[in-house]
């Protein structure tokens, strides 16, 4: 059985029903999409392992297609002692999260200052082509179209912000009216 798969099969089994709450109750989003999401993430980390030990010389990224894996990871990491047994247990190893430097950030920046948006987006093809290719080879179309169309289109920095900001709201009527009963 190959790394991916058997890896893969291994991480289905690891359940955390805090995690999936608190990422259901922050975001407003349902408990069995949210399940989906963190399933998604548990193959993400496992794709970015074996993508590390097939392509050692590229990285690996979260780009925006990805923000609500990221945002799921975000809350795993925060549940920093199940977090760091799942990375343990499965990896044999803490699974570091590295965002985006300040130093990275500015040399994208100064790249894409003399390029046109068609320009800046074709750069970006071609510079994250072999993770798109291998993420369609390794995991099948129904994933990538999962994690590449249908996530992008829901779950943008935009729509995330006003499921939080809707869901705080929501909760916070809630103890006021909790508060007037009692």
């Amino acid at each position: 059985m190959s790394t991916l798969k058997s890896l893969a099969e291994s991480v289905k089994g690891y359940k955390n029903k805090g995690v999936i709450c608190r990422f259901s109750e922050l975001y407003g989003v349902d408990l069995s999409e949210s399940e989906q999401i963190f399933e998604d993430m548990k193959l993400w980390l496992v794709l970015a392992k074996v993508a590390k030990i097939e392509n050692s010389n590229k990285p690996f990224v979260i780009d925006n297609a990805l923000l609500v894996i990221d945002e799921m990871w975000h809350n795993f990491i925060l549940f920093t002692k199940d977090y760091s047994a799942f990375c343990d247990n499965y990896f044999g190893h803490y699974l570091h999260h590295n965002p985006t430097s300040v130093e990275e950030s500015n040399r994208q920046k100064e790249v894409f200052s003399n390029m046109s948006i068609e320009e800046r987006q074709s750069y970006m093809m071609e510079k994250l082509r072999w993770q798109y290719e291998f993420t369609m080879v390794k995991l099948g179309k129904d994933i990538f179209i999962r994690w590449y169309q249908y996530y992008p289109n829901k779950f943008t920095k935009e729509s995330l912000a006003k499921l939080s900001y809707e869901s705080t709201k929501k909760k916070s009527e809630f103890e006021d009216k909790v508060k007037k009963v009692a």
